[in-house]
Parts: structure tokens; C-alpha cells; sequence
């Protein structure tokens, strides 16, 4: 299994483990589609909170609906399995606030999308978490409602921590 892999039965890189190149003022530039950021391997912080769904049908549709308030990250099909990941247009500022928007998305869904949303057999909110130097301890707060809002939705919670040290450039992460 890859770091940042969403479960052990269906591997792929996530968007917060992509392969970083480049060294520029301590951090490493991030390429993906076509902007350019510096990671900063200094300070932790959160990098953010992407959903990530597994369905034996198409999750096309579901997504083709929320568009507008999401970013795709993957819409993929392997064998029979379809997978979805999305991360908030705009960024979230926290955590209680992404799974409130998604909470919102999700509950405006029309009853054909929400049997769709339904038949998915995995529900995930992924979140990424910088590792740095400092400061010593970085809490990640979730509030009791956000808590109670992923069980109703039935999303399970995974938290995805990433070395402070830059990985050589072109070096692809393993077990």
C-alpha cells in the first residue's frame, strides 16, 4: 500500500501524497495541475479534507450534480470499482467546516443521487496533515457536532500524516 492510499483494497495515490518536485526556499514546489506552491516542511499545519468515495456503480452522476461546489481528484474505474475524490471549492478553513459543507452538499442531493450515495461502500474524509519541526504538539480539533455529523452520514474519518522531510525528487513513496 502507497502512503495516502484510502484503503488497502483499492490503492491509489491521494491528492494530498502527490509527488512533490523541485527544492525552492526550504520547501518543495508542488506542480499538480499546473500551479505551483511551496510546501513549507517547517511548520505542520493541515493541508486540507478531500471525500473519497468507492461504489460498484458509476459515481459520475453524483458528481456531475455537486460540481460547481467541488474540485474532482479522481474518477476512476478499476475492475468493477468506481472511485470518487473531491476537495471543497473554495478551500475549507477547518475541519468542523469542511464536513459541515460536505454535510450540506450531500443533503441536497436529489432522492436518485441519494441512492447512489447510498450504494457506496466506502465514505471517507481524508485529511492530510503536514508533519513539520514545530511547533512541538499540533492539534487537530473536531467538534462534537462534526463528529456526530460524519456518523450520520456514515463517513468514516482517516487522518494522513506526512513526514516533515522532502522525499528526493522523483523517488516514489512505498510501503
Amino acid at each position: 500500500m502507497m502512503l495516502g492510499d484510502s484503503c488497502p483494497e483499492y490503492p491509489a495515490q491521494s491528492r494530498l501524497s502527490r509527488k512533490f518536485c523541485g527544492l525552492d526556499s526550504g520547501g518543495l514546489q508542488n506542480r499538480n495541475r499546473g500551479a505551483i506552491s511551496i510546501v513549507n516542511f517547517d511548520e505542520a499545519h493541515r493541508l486540507g479534507a478531500e471525500i473519497e468515495l468507492v461504489a460498484s456503480c458509476d459515481l459520475t452522476p453524483l458528481f456531475r450534480h455537486i460540481g460547481g461546489a467541488v474540485n474532482p481528484l479522481r474518477n476512476s474505474v478499476e475492475g468493477e470499482i468506481h472511485t470518487l475524490w473531491l476537495e471543497l471549492t473554495p478551500s475549507e478553513i477547518s475541519l468542523d467546516e469542511a464536513v459541515s459543507r460536505y454535510a450540506a452538499i450531500f443533503d441536497s442531493l436529489p432522492d436518485e443521487l441519494r441512492a447512489v450515495w447510498a450504494s457506496c461502500t466506502d465514505r471517507c474524509i481524508n485529511v492530510g496533515l503536514q508533519a513539520g519541526f514545530r511547533p512541538h504538539a499540533f492539534p487537530l480539533l473536531v467538534s462534537p457536532s462534526a463528529v456526530a455529523e460524519l456518523a450520520r452520514l456514515s463517513l468514516r474519518l482517516q487522518i494522513t500524516l506526512y513526514s516533515p522531510a522532502p522525499n528526493p525528487v522523483g523517488e516514489i513513496l512505498g510501503p
